[in-house]
């Protein structure tokens, strides 16, 4: 399932995607998201620089906060499984 950016476009398997866009906390899905192989292989592809990049316009976290690859990672995966879902939702209406 795909997710597009404006420097990237991220592959999420559709189990992944449920288990990230659910109502409340989802940080140890996304945790457990980001052990497996198929998504880490994903992220891999993408440079840090430009997913900092890519985050920063989100305006959400400051410098410092993007400074953290590995979270970047994790709000990255979060972002697309949500936009996933919702690109879904909106699909069945």
């Amino acid at each position: 399932m795909m997710a597009y950016f404006e420097r990237f476009v991220l592959d999420l398997p559709a189990d992944v995607v449920d288990a990230c866009s659910h109502p409340g906390p989802v940080d140890d899905d996304v945790a457990e998201a980001l052990l497996r192989d198929d998504v880490s292989a994903e992220l891999d592809r993408i440079d840090p620089e430009d997913l900092r990049v890519e985050l920063a316009e989100y305006g959400a976290w400051d410098d410092e906060e993007l400074a953290d690859h590995e979270q970047n990672r994790a709000r990255i995966v979060w972002i697309a499984a949500c936009d996933i879902h919702e690109n879904i939702e909106s699909d069945d209406d």
